[in-house]
C-alpha cells in the first residue's frame, strides 16, 4: 500500500536552494533504499536514481543547470513524497 504525503512532507530536502549536492532526511528512523525522480520544469526526466538510506538520512550528488526542478522519492516501504527544488550555481 502506497502512502502520499501531501501537507507534510516525509523528507526535509536540504540544502534548498542548493549550488549542488542534497542531503534528503526521513522524518523518521528509516533505512533502506529510496527511489528518486528529479524532472525539469517542462516535465522531462532528467534523472532517474535508487539510493540506500542509513539512520534517515542519505545524500544526492548532482550537476543540474541553475533551475527548478521536481523531486519526487519513493521509499520501499511506500511513501511517497513531491517536493520542489532550487538549484542556483
Amino acid at each position: 500500500m502506497l502512502k502520499i504525503q501531501t501537507n507534510t512532507p516525509a523528507y526535509l530536502i536540504y540544502p534548498n536552494p542548493t549550488t549542488g549536492d542534497l542531503f534528503i532526511s526521513r522524518s523518521d528512523v528509516y533505512e533502506g533504499h529510496l527511489d528518486i525522480e528529479v524532472y525539469d520544469l517542462s516535465g522531462r526526466l532528467v534523472l532517474q536514481k535508487s539510493l540506500s538510506v542509513q539512520d534517515g538520512l542519505t545524500e544526492l550528488k548532482t550537476s543540474f543547470d541553475s533551475g527548478l526542478y521536481q523531486l519526487k522519492i519513493i521509499s520501499s516501504d511506500g511513501v511517497i513524497s513531491v517536493q520542489k527544488i532550487t538549484v542556483s550555481k
